[in-house]
């Protein structure tokens, strides 16, 4: 089976007759304006753009099955439903290029969450218990900078790194 590196080249190289043909910049020049110049209106468009193509090919593989519970029909449209995989899997290598990620950091970063949900699920995660009380973003994701404050000031409370500010109703179970 290829590596991630051959699907990411691909989907460069149709990008690239894309750029051609119709004038649509290509994801990785928006990223690399994005880095050089802070460039961030066009680079947000095309992520916006592209997730929406993306939640449609969802739909559209949804589509492919008889996932209505009031419905009798426990249909799966395999052959159909593996080529909307197909679209959605271009447009995921799209938002890599748009986020200048390459086969060996989404390596990394699948394996480091990848252990995380592992952990996660070992430690009994319930999604709830485990988020800031403020933003609902986790506080164990590498992104997130929410914190439980240990100073005599404000112990107790919660840092919502997203508002900038403190929160001070706190939800029981994450003083836990």
């Amino acid at each position: 089976m290829p590596d991630l590196q051959y699907f990411l080249d691909e989907q460069s190289r149709l990008q690239e007759v894309m750029e051609e043909k119709n004038g649509s910049p290509h994801p990785s020049t928006l990223y690399t304006d994005f880095i050089n110049w802070g460039a961030a209106v066009p680079l947000i468009q095309m992520m916006q753009w592209n997730d929406k193509a993306l939640i449609h090919e969802i739909v559209e593989m949804e589509a492919e099955t008889g996932w209505k519970p009031w419905a009798k029909s426990a249909h799966v449209n395999l052959e159909a439903a593996r080529g909307e995989w197909i679209d959605m899997f271009h447009f995921m290598l799209n938002g890599a290029l748009l986020l200048g990620l390459d086969d060996d950091e989404i390596k990394t970063r699948y394996d480091n969450k990848h252990a995380k949900n592992e952990a996660r699920q070992l430690a009994d995660y319930d999604g709830v218990s485990t988020k800031c009380p403020g933003c609902n973003r986790a506080l164990d994701d590498d992104a997130v900078g929410c914190y439980l404050a240990n100073d005599d000031e404000v112990r107790g409370q919660f840092w919502c790194d997203q508002i900038n500010d403190y929160i001070f109703k706190v939800k029981p179970e994450a003083l836990a």
